[in-house]
C-alpha cells in the first residue's frame, strides 16, 4: 500500500502550485558570495598595478636622467680632439704633450685607415696611456705610453698585470 499524497489544508487552494526549490542552494554561486570574492580579487590587483605603473614611470625618468647626463658629459663635437679629451677626463692628471701625441697618432691611424671614425676614441685613450698599469689610480699622472690598436701592435696589452 502506498501511503496517499498529502490532502490539501483549507487554507491552501488544491490547484496552488509546488514550491520551487531553493535557488541559493548547490554549486551556482550566490551574487553577493561572487562579488565579495571579486571585490578581494580586484583589491589586490587594483594597487598592484597602480605600484608597478608607477615604478615603470620612475624608471623611465631615470633613464632619461642618465642619458642627459651621459650627453652634458660627453664635450661638444665640434670640439678639438685634444679639447674634448681633457674635458671628459677633467678628473684626471693629464700629461698636455702626451695628450697631444695621442691626437697625432689617432689622427694618423684614421688616415692609414686603421681606425673606424666612429670609434670611440675616449676608452681608446685610456688604453694608450700609463692608467691602468698604475692601477686605475686618478690621482697618478697618466702619460701617453703609445696608440692602442690591437691590429698594429697585437703583443701590447694595457690590462696586463706585470710583475
Amino acid at each position: 500500500m502506498s501511503p496517499d499524497p498529502p490532502s490539501p489544508s483549507p487554507d491552501e487552494p488544491a490547484d496552488a502550485p509546488a514550491a520551487k526549490p531553493d535557488s541559493n542552494v548547490g554549486p551556482r554561486p550566490r551574487r553577493r558570495r561572487f562579488l565579495r570574492i571579486a571585490a578581494a580579487v580586484g583589491g589586490g590587483l587594483i594597487p598592484g598595478a597602480a605600484a608597478l605603473g608607477w615604478r615603470l614611470r620612475s624608471l623611465g625618468r631615470e633613464r632619461a636622467a642618465l642619458r642627459l647626463a651621459e650627453s652634458l658629459r660627453k664635450p661638444p663635437e665640434n670640439w678639438p680632439l685634444e679639447e674634448r679629451i681633457r674635458s671628459y677626463f677633467h678628473f684626471l692628471k693629464l700629461d698636455a704633450e702626451g695628450v697631444r701625441r695621442f691626437v697625432r697618432e689617432h689622427e694618423a691611424s684614421l688616415a692609414e685607415g686603421l681606425t673606424e671614425p666612429d670609434d670611440d676614441v675616449f676608452p681608446i685613450f685610456l688604453l694608450s696611456t700609463d692608467f691602468f698599469r698604475n692601477g686605475a689610480d686618478e690621482n697618478r699622472p697618466v702619460r701617453f705610453v703609445m696608440y692602442y690598436n690591437p691590429y698594429r701592435s697585437p703583443c701590447y696589452n694595457p690590462l696586463a698585470v706585470l710583475s
